[in-house]
């Protein structure tokens, strides 16, 4: 155990959270820097407010401090200083007065302007993506001998995903499936459900079987044209996203206060909501700043792709009548 507590400054804290961030146990940072254990997690439990300030600090000096001070005073005393070298160069006197009534200035400027701003962990993207799940490759490879092999009709059959992620890439929300039927033929007699307008739902979070549908790998949902609609997406929002976001966010001991980014698709409503703020992206902007779409949806389908590919061999090997689309 450590002997005594001693002041740690800011760039030893920053220097200790990466350490935890890497993966070292409290106990062998304690006694490799002779810290009290508790003081190692006082760290860690503010390790937002420590790196709000060390990336609002811009010299060294702050970084010797050894209080937490608030950004906003951290931000006005550096343009203080920049006002008071421009001062010294246009060879402009100034007294203590104004430099105090010039801090005051920029402070409340500073604070009146600072946006409300978010952690990596609360800021998350979500976006629908059609899934062809019986679609095979359109290109195979030949015996050398053989010319050509025969043809195939495309299959069609299409459902659709709704994926959700944080910033942070720490939290993958369960997807949202939309099939046209509720009840396909693999969970026919198997689930217990009713419909109501063009959207159909859950009645009940037990199957008729016994299986609980809350551990199902997915949310799903079904509309006639398996699309995500105003109020499927209304649904999943309040009944599935909210719950689970704020689960997380308390697990990882951070505010509820979540930042939604969205694209402007038809089927998503502008909904209000006191936790949770709903960001629309721009027109015709989606394929370039939609995070979901700089390849993260790419390889999920081609994971989806390489999964389906090893059952079916799996499915030919084992039965030697089973042919691919009966697998």
């Amino acid at each position: 155990m450590a002997s005594k507590r001693r002041k740690l400054n800011l760039k030893e804290k920053i220097k200790i959270l990466d350490e935890l961030k890497a993966g070292e146990k409290i106990a062998t940072i304690s006694k490799r820097r002779n810290i009290h254990e508790a003081t190692i997690r006082t760290i860690r439990r503010n390790e937002t407010t420590i790196r709000k300030v060390v990336a609002a600090a811009s010299t060294g000096c702050f970084l010797s401090g050894f209080y937490v001070r608030d950004v906003a005073i951290l931000k006005a005393e550096r343009a203080l200083l920049c006002w008071i070298d421009d001062n010294a160069v246009k060879r402009i006197p100034i007294d203590t007065r104004c430099i105090k009534a010039k801090m005051q200035q920029f402070y409340v400027t500073i604070k009146n302007e600072e946006p409300s701003t978010y952690e990596a962990h609360q800021v998350f993207n979500a976006d629908e993506t059609a899934l062809f799940w019986k679609k095979m490759p359109s290109r195979t490879y030949v015996a050398k001998q053989e010319k050509s092999v025969k043809g195939f009709k495309v299959a069609k059959e299409r459902i659709t995903l709704l994926l959700c992620s944080n910033a942070s890439g720490d939290k993958m929300l369960k997807p949202l499936l939309v099939n046209k039927n509720l009840n396909h033929r693999a969970l026919k007699g198997q689930l217990e459900c009713f419909v109501s307008n063009t959207d159909m739902y859950f009645n009940s979070l037990i199957c008729s079987s016994g299986i609980d549908k809350t551990k199902l790998p997915v949310h799903w949902m079904a509309n006639k044209k398996a699309w995500v609609t105003a109020s499927l997406f209304k649904d999943w929002f309040l009944n599935h996203f909210v719950p689970e976001v704020r689960e997380y966010l308390r697990s990882k001991q951070l505010d509820f206060k979540v930042l939604l980014v969205i694209d402007n698709a038809p089927g998503h409503p502008d909904i209000s909501h006191k936790n949770v703020k709903i960001m629309f992206l721009p027109p015709n902007t989606t394929s370039l700043i939609q995070p979901l779409d700089q390849g993260i949806i790419a390889t999920f389908k081609r994971y989806y792709v390489k999964h389906s590919f090893q059952h079916i061999i799996n499915e030919i090997e084992t039965n030697n009548e089973m042919n691919v689309i009966s697998a």
